[in-house]
């Protein structure tokens, strides 16, 4: 990953300052100090001296990291991913920073980057709000995998990312927010571990475990028609939203469909096929 070229500027400019200063305080027959050897007597904020210490030069934080600005939780216990401040479009994230775990990717952290390759870490646990939201369409990654330890992906993590074509998606998730891959148009295939406790994929369709619930119909997919499994009883926000080969949805004679979702069913440009009246369970439609 490229360097911050204007903290490195900074710092030879310092460097230069630093050389002057000491040239114009020694004498002719005077030796400038060996700075292997020289010991700098620090003040702290009141004044008082403090033991002599050597010198430091500091690097920038983002420069240890390729750009990832890191924070530390409120507990002190493990670091959260905040900002990117690198043009580099190969992002790793490392598990470890300065002896703590990175647990968390906070809210709206990689927004509307361009990303051509993504290393999320073994550490992680949570995927915040918008974290990946808008990624630009020069971007090249296109498979998503999310790496198991995994327990949260909150709402619109990756809203509106047309390049990805495919999701994997671990057996520690326990938490699935709204519209996490809405308006990605591309989407194909949706797997997740076959020993997940939490969610199961059909026909690159996500559910919950018991089928109860219907999570994500990918944009991408090319079924013309589609039979809703009669356990469904939520069609969660979002699900639908975009495909436009779709042009039938069935709903059988005995469904316990209950719930249909906000904008779950819109967008579905070729959709002319779906009757409710099946639904004799159906207490609550979201704006459509």
């Amino acid at each position: 990953m490229k360097k911050n070229k204007l903290g490195l500027a900074v710092l030879s400019l310092l460097s230069l300052s630093l050389i002057a200063c000491g040239n114009n305080s020694t004498s002719a027959t005077e030796k400038p100090n060996d700075p292997a050897t020289s010991n700098t007597q620090l003040k702290d904020t009141t004044g008082t001296a403090t033991e002599n210490k050597p010198s430091v030069s500091v690097i920038p934080e983002e420069d240890m990291t390729g750009g990832i600005v890191m924070n530390l939780d409120e507990t002190g216990s493990y670091f959260i991913v905040t900002d990117y401040l690198s043009v580099e479009y190969d992002i790793v994230i490392p598990d470890v920073y300065q002896g703590k775990p990175v647990r968390e990717i906070g809210e709206a952290a990689f927004r509307y980057r361009t990303i051509d390759s993504l290393t999320l870490p073994g550490s992680l646990r949570k995927i915040g709000k918008d974290a990946f939201l808008g990624l630009s369409s020069d971007s090249r990654l296109t498979d998503l995998v999310i790496p198991e330890g995994v327990e949260e992906i909150d709402d619109g993590a990756f809203l509106y990312c047309p390049t990805l074509t495919s999701v994997s998606l671990p057996k520690s998730l326990t938490k699935l927010g709204s519209g996490v891959f809405y308006l990605d148009s591309s989407i194909k295939k949706i797997k997740v571990a076959h020993d997940s406790e939490y969610f199961l994929t059909e026909n690159n369709i996500l559910y919950s475990k018991d089928k109860k619930s219907l999570y994500v119909y990918p944009a991408g997919l090319n079924f013309t028609s589609f039979d809703l499994p009669k356990e469904v009883e939520r069609i969660e926000n979002y699900a639908f939203y975009g495909n436009k080969v779709l042009t039938a949805i069935t709903i059988p004679a005995n469904s316990e469909l209950k719930v249909i979702g906000f904008r779950s069913l819109a967008a579905i440009t070729n959709l002319n096929n779906l009757r409710l009246e099946k639904a004799t369970k159906l207490t609550e439609i979201g704006e459509l």
